[in-house]
């Protein structure tokens, strides 16, 4: 071989796309293993039942295993990811050093004075296993084991509490695997299940997460042609979702409808199959007990109209939350340290005229990060999220570059990355940080697909140029938008009326001078106030302030004024009937009037709405000539013949 011949095959050996080096088996098993500890909340179950962690002793073998795959052959590292956790990790030790914690906070709330040191040896744990997740990963070849192991210990506890509720009367446990929480809520019909956690919310953040990969199995099912065996996914989606059910979360019934939502449109799924899928579904959904109740709460509306007194746990999280923006607006960049939320939660909440009974978490992810290691560690863990949304999204756009069976597999686990991991990102906007290393576990898989698509030689794909729209499909949205606004605007409103009474108690005990301490006072005589006067008049008690207050809705604001002044009559008539008038009475302010106008979201609605109709009917109208058959046109020269 001459000189030149060898120098070209070392250009072409630099040129060619390094190839995925497989995944042991030792190395697939002890990642399925992981995954499927962390998902049904092993750790959690034998935590201190064992000598040893079971999270602590699959993270040390799996640094072994990854130390000497590292030895024996060249396994790739995906630097952004570990560089984000690695910011992560370097925002939480700068808030603990700068945080300003002492033991007094731990005298009053039992938080330990070094509590931010061990929050950063958690953190520096989460990059360690972030980074071996990684290294497992890569290469391997057998996906459908890791999503199995994730899926099915979750629909085998579901379906155990399934089991629980509606054949065992709630008695059973199952090794600690099935928690039937105390917790209550508007709209709920069953028991409250947590599986392996101690929160019903919390396990269902777990749900939202594997639910797509449960999809992924199944497509990956159609894709080997094997029918059969995707009855098996398809059983356990139904068990994920009757765990969802079980939870009673709110959130997690949003998360689950906008993770499924996702994972179909992103697997290729036909949008208008969607959207008319949806039609279907949604309603059925808020038909359902339970599920309709529940989400309807949501928006401030209970059967018995006191969503001040049956709703709390709505109340609590804007009390807490309202706390720790009170921490944020103090220390905005680097927050008052890691635990410090707990610590520091007496004297912000002692600051306000909110009524909070227990310290509680701010039930939302994104303000207790802010307010405890601030606005940099913040960014630093939605750069997490981000680049590991950004791997996947690049798998699913570099795929198609590939014609290989075996790669296109790929696809519906960066499908099932994307959508998971922003359903639990729509989970976590009512619950705080905590179990994260299952997002990880989900971060750490979408850096092996995007390193293996890479070694595979998929590169991105351009889209394709998409056809224009017609000229005018905007001038008839905007026009559609605007006749819209102005059609709202003129329909006409209804009247209203509000008045409020401030309940005076008869005598001077403490008992009655401590009204706002007992939640059911207030909405009690507001419950006889809107049952004296009728279904026109809606009266709400609220016990922070210890007021009720009446609306009353009619055709005009002057019939408004006396629907709602005969309506405190009628209550102040009713509560004398009850005999509640020696403890307390109501004392009536001004029946305030005015007319109604629309609302912005109505207005909003209405004009996307009206533009929504105005470019239907011009694409309409494209379409229509696009199937109408074209007369053929003579040649120019023909024409200019004919011209006299």
């Amino acid at each position: 071989m001459t000189p030149a011949t060898l120098e070209r095959s070392r250009s072409a050996d630099v040129d060619r796309p390094r190839a995925a080096l497989p995944s042991s088996a030792l190395a697939t098993l002890l990642l399925a293993g992981m995954v499927a500890v962390e998902f049904s909340g092993t750790s959690g179950v034998l935590e201190g039942r064992v000598p040893v962690s079971p999270f602590l002793a699959l993270l040390a073998l799996g640094l072994l295993v990854v130390v000497g795959r590292c030895l024996v052959q060249r396994v790739a590292v995906p630097w952004a990811t570990v560089g984000a956790v690695s910011a992560y990790v370097l925002a939480t030790a700068l808030a603990s050093q700068l945080a300003d914690l002492d033991g007094v906070a731990f005298l009053r709330t039992g938080v330990e004075p070094d509590w931010g040191s061990a929050a950063v040896l958690g953190v520096v744990k989460e990059l360690v296993f972030v980074v071996v997740v990684c290294l497992l990963a890569s290469g391997l070849r057998r996906w459908w084991l890791v999503a199995a192991a994730m899926v099915l210990p979750m629909a085998a506890i579901c379906l155990l509490g399934a089991a629980n509720e509606w054949l065992l009367g709630n008695t059973a446990t199952f090794g600690g695997f099935e928690t039937v929480t105390t917790a209550e809520g508007v709209g709920v019909v069953t028991k409250r299940h947590a599986g392996p956690l101690p929160d019903a919310n919390f396990w269902g953040r777990f749900l939202v997460l594997g639910l797509p990969f449960a999809l992924a199995l199944v497509q990956e099912c159609l894709q080997r042609g094997r029918r059969l065996v995707a009855l098996v996914p398809l059983g356990s989606i139904g068990a994920l979702l009757v765990g969802v059910y079980l939870t009673g979360s709110r959130g997690t019934m949003l998360a689950a409808l906008l993770g499924a939502g996702l994972y179909l449109v992103l697997c290729g799924l036909d949008r208008k199959v969607l959207a008319g899928g949806a039609v279907v579904v949604v309603p059925l959904l808020l038909v359902l007990p339970g599920v309709g109740s529940r989400l309807v709460s949501m928006l401030g509306i209970a059967e018995s109209g006191q969503l001040a007194a049956v709703d709390g746990s709505v109340r609590e999280r804007i009390a807490t939350q309202t706390v720790a923006t009170k921490m944020i607006q103090d220390n905005p960049v680097t927050g008052v340290g890691p635990g410090g939320y707990f610590a520091r939660f007496p004297d912000y909440a002692s600051a306000t005229d909110l009524h909070l009974e227990r310290i509680v978490a701010p039930h939302n992810l994104y303000l207790g990060l802010w307010a405890e290691i601030g606005l940099v560690g913040l960014l630093a863990f939605l750069s997490i999220i981000a680049v590991a949304l950004w791997q996947a999204g690049w798998v699913l756009r570099a795929l198609p570059s590939l014609p290989s069976p075996d790669v296109a597999r790929l696809r519906p686990y960066a499908a099932a990355c994307v959508a998971g991991i922003l359903a639990w990102c729509a989970a976590s906007v009512f619950l705080h940080l905590t179990y994260a290393r299952v997002v990880y576990l989900v971060v750490g898989l979408a850096a092996a697909l995007a390193t293996q698509a890479r070694a595979l030689g998929a590169h991105p794909v351009p889209r394709p140029v998409r056809h224009r729209h017609p000229a005018y499909a905007v001038p008839l949205a905007a026009a559609g938008a605007a006749l819209a606004a102005v059609v709202v605007t003129l329909l006409p409103q209804p009247g209203r009326a509000y008045v409020v009474g401030y309940l005076e108690p008869q005598s001077s005990s403490a008992y009655l001078l401590s009204l706002r301490t007992r939640e059911v006072t207030a909405p009690t005589y507001a419950v006889l106030t809107s049952v004296a006067s009728g279904r026109s008049v809606d009266a709400q008690g609220d016990p922070a302030s210890g007021f009720v207050s009446v609306t009353a809705e009619a055709e005009t604001p002057q019939q408004a004024g006396r629907l709602a002044t005969s309506a405190t009559a009628a209550g102040d008539a009713a509560v004398r009937r009850a005999g509640l008038d020696t403890l307390f009475r109501t004392r009536w302010g001004t029946v305030t009037t005015w007319r109604e106008s629309p609302g912005r979201s109505e207005v909003a609605l209405a004009m996307a709405a009206g533009a929504g109709l105005g470019a239907a009917l011009a694409h309409t109208r494209t379409m229509i000539a696009a199937a109408r058959p074209r007369r053929p046109r003579a040649p120019r020269s023909l024409r200019d013949r004919e011209d006299p």
